[in-house]
């Protein structure tokens, strides 16, 4: 693949996205499994010992693992994105 050289004056290219591993892109799988057995390790234990301070703790890891398996998943992807610095002319507003 052959990149061109940027304009003088402007900031040189970014090096090319590489594709991301497979520990990498599947660490969301990971995240989730690590984050279902601790919920299901405090939910046994809450109810093996009849103890309701557990509930704080089941709540916890329940709301944290979707969102932490969601950043992993996202971060896994490595999406392709590029900001231009170029700006656009404002637009006039137009008065009904």
């Amino acid at each position: 693949m052959t990149r061109h050289a940027s304009a003088p004056g402007h900031p040189p290219l970014p090096p090319p996205v590489r594709a991301p591993s497979g520990l990498r892109r599947h660490g969301w799988l990971a995240v989730l499994v690590v984050g279902a057995a601790l919920f299901y390790a405090v939910v046994r234990t809450m109810v093996g010992t009849d103890n309701p301070n557990f509930v704080p703790s089941a709540i916890l890891l329940g709301a944290a693992v979707t969102p932490a398996a969601l950043v992993a998943f996202v971060y896994g992807r490595r999406l392709p994105y590029r900001v231009s610095r170029r700006r656009s002319p404002p637009r006039p507003c137009s008065a009904a």
